[in-house]
């Protein structure tokens, strides 16, 4: 129940945020809160994949608009960590910082998008996960669609992918991988 208030709290300081901040000019962005769900880890050894809890995810992104159809700019997500399913309480995270760009038709009341990330996602988890032992980040990329209503508010749908690795003994890391897909509500400004 506290996990769920101080997410609840957290969207509400982003999206009154996002709204002060409604006309900059070229400049903008948008603060998202997503539930990852049809999760998935991986590892490079291991014979088959794992399913996840779902999760929370929140998202800020910083955009330039280049054209009156293509925006461009940085974006950070931060992944409240989640447990793999059948593990002895292994709880993991990906931090990605990322390049974004998303395309779409003049702005109106009701705007389709399509939306690309790549960059880097910072990796870790909690002393069970890799039994304490060191985690490093590495490439990320995601690409989904979605929708402005009302020139300020955001539904989206991403496909995202995170890699990093896991240190199963001194000097031996494990690569791993986790897919998800993420619905997400926020504002646009």
């Amino acid at each position: 129940m506290r996990k769920t208030v101080i997410v609840f709290a957290m969207a509400f300081v982003l999206l009154s945020a996002g709204a002060a901040f409604a006309d900059m000019g070229n400049f903008g962005g948008a603060l998202k809160v997503g539930v990852d769900f049809a999760g998935r880890w991986g590892a490079d050894t291991f014979p088959s994949d794992f399913d996840t809890n779902e999760g929370v995810s929140i998202t800020a992104e910083g955009f330039y608009k280049f054209t009156p159809y293509v925006d461009g700019g940085v974006g950070v997500q931060y992944m409240f960590p989640r447990e793999i399913d059948g593990s002895p309480g292994w709880k993991f995270w990906f931090l990605p910082v990322y390049g974004v760009f998303r395309a779409h038709p003049e702005i109106s009341n009701f705007t389709p998008y399509g939306i690309v990330q790549i960059g880097y996602a910072f990796h870790g988890g909690n002393d069970v996960y890799f039994n304490g032992g060191d985690t490093n980040g590495n490439f990320y990329w995601g690409g989904g669609a979605g929708m402005i209503i009302k020139r300020r508010f955001i539904v989206e749908v991403l496909y995202s992918e995170s890699r990093g690795t896991g240190e199963i003994a001194p000097g031996v890391d494990l690569d791993v991988e986790y897919r998800r897909v993420t619905a997400s509500v926020g504002v646009n400004f």
